[in-house]
């Protein structure tokens, strides 16, 4: 039973970070290759300050914030490329957050990454069961996708699907194209950072090697 709790757990974490590749590409037609590195900067966004006595509640907001800024910012300088050099630039983003997590030992501890990261605690009640702990997950993540799936049932997403079948047809009807993409790519990237959180903290031990590529298949 902890098995296939343990498995339904990480599902409904994968099922996020799909999620938050679904809407770059699925729904925009962006071509971004840096939602496992918004992933691990979401993990070790609520790691490192669970480990520093910051509350759970807290952290998990921090884990979707900080990502978001990033993929903006990262958005504005590479949104305008054309498919394939943005795929270059976003996985290149990527290996940088790697080599960040790495080296800079005295934040992330290297390669020997983060242990001990600490259960969510949530007024008070800890989430240490493998049951508790998937029903906090599912709880979010249900509350995550209700989200996702709301905004693109709205005027917005109708906006992103036109982008993605004809990025000029939208611009003929006035439609900043750029914009629309660029809060695609910061919500994709929040929703990634909140699935590295609950990642983080399910698994207790994360280190650069949790975030290759690799993770994402």
């Amino acid at each position: 039973m902890n098995y296939l709790l343990h498995l339904a757990t990480i599902f409904s974490i994968q099922v996020l970070l799909v999620q938050s590749m679904n809407l770059a590409l699925g729904f925009t037609g962006i071509l971004a290759l840096s939602t496992i590195a918004f992933f691990g900067i979401g993990a070790y966004t609520s790691a490192l300050l669970t480990l520093n006595g910051v509350p759970f509640i807290v952290a998990f907001l921090a884990a979707g914030i900080l990502p978001a800024i990033l993929g903006l910012l990262l958005g504005l300088t590479s949104l305008r490329l054309r498919a394939d050099y943005l795929g270059i630039v976003t996985l290149a983003f990527g290996q940088i957050v790697i080599s960040v997590m790495q080296n800079w030992d005295g934040l992330t501890n290297g390669a020997l990454g983060l242990a001990k990261i600490p259960k969510p605690v949530i007024f008070g009640f800890t989430f240490d069961g493998k049951l508790e702990f998937f029903l906090l997950t599912f709880f979010l993540s249900t509350l995550l996708m209700f989200f996702l799936f709301r905004l693109l049932k709205s005027p917005f997403g109708r906006v992103l699907e036109t982008i993605r079948e004809d990025e000029v047809a939208a611009m003929s009807l006035g439609k900043n194209t750029v914009k629309y993409k660029l809060i695609a790519f910061g919500v994709g990237a929040a929703i990634a950072g909140f699935a590295g959180s609950l990642f983080a903290h399910f698994i207790t031990f994360i280190n650069p090697q949790s975030f290759v590529l690799d993770e994402l298949s």
